[in-house]
């Protein structure tokens, strides 16, 4: 099973913390590659999940379409796989199928509002 304790997260720092994000708004993590920024989020999806799980609570997540999440979910598929991270207790939307169901009114979009 995963070992908790050490998965890595993404810390929090206050918008603007850093010369290179000084004019951002909105929380950032500077990392040195887009595989070391996949695997700190793929890493911190799973601690969600683990807590929700301990908590008896269902984990929405909601999914990216696209290929720019496809190494974050290969990372959460082998922690599936080779350290029996579980998503019995995950639900998931989809943001594509959100915005596609937007442009056409879906009335069921309602629903989401409960998230």
């Amino acid at each position: 099973m995963i070992n908790t304790s050490e998965i890595a997260l993404l810390e929090y720092k206050a918008p603007g913390s850093f010369e290179e994000t000084r004019y951002e708004k909105l929380h950032n993590v500077i990392v040195d590659s887009s595989s070391e920024g996949s695997l700190k989020i793929a890493h911190t999806i799973a601690r969600l999940i683990i807590e929700k799980h301990d908590q008896d609570q269902m984990c929405v997540l909601g999914l990216a379409t696209g290929s720019s999440p496809l190494s974050v979910y290969r990372e959460l598929v082998r922690l599936h796989k080779e350290e029996g991270l579980s998503f019995k207790k995950c639900n998931h939307v989809q943001f594509g199928r959100i915005f596609s169901a937007l442009q056409r009114g879906c009335p069921k979009l309602s629903l989401l509002h409960a998230f």
